[in-house]
């Protein structure tokens, strides 16, 4: 079972639903295998797209299914937000994350501020 979740927004460090995770252990700053398009409605969310960037994140390893519960609520799935299982790229490794993600563009301003990281060779987006 996978016990990972990928978090690329307000469940980061240092971001106000944080506190969600503070009983989870962090495994590593990470960032996805596929592309994306991110966008901002007041938070971020993700819609995927080949044409899009790789996404840097943080990963965590959630244990307590009530903790899912409650991100799955704070993330109001599977109404607003829909998960799937991806690959993400940690250190030099590859591990399956959950990954909150939007089916389809709905509103908000679309983030292109890419970034690219050196030692990866990758362009990637960040919230």
């Amino acid at each position: 079972m996978v016990n990972f979740l990928f978090a690329y927004g307000t469940l980061k460090r240092n971001y106000n639903n944080h506190f969600f995770l503070k009983d989870c252990n962090f495994i590593g700053i990470g960032y996805t295998i596929k592309k994306f398009r991110m966008f901002n409605k007041g938070y971020p969310y993700v819609v995927f797209d080949k044409n899009g960037y790789l996404i840097k994140g943080e990963v965590y390893e959630i244990k307590d299914e009530k903790i899912w519960k409650k991100i799955d609520d704070l993330e109001d799935y599977p109404d607003e937000y829909d998960k799937t299982i991806i690959d993400i790229r940690l250190d030099d490794k590859i591990v399956k994350a959950f990954l909150y993600y939007y089916k389809q563009i709905k509103e908000g301003i679309e983030l292109k501020n890419v970034k690219y990281n050196c030692s990866l060779k990758i362009y990637y987006l960040e919230y």
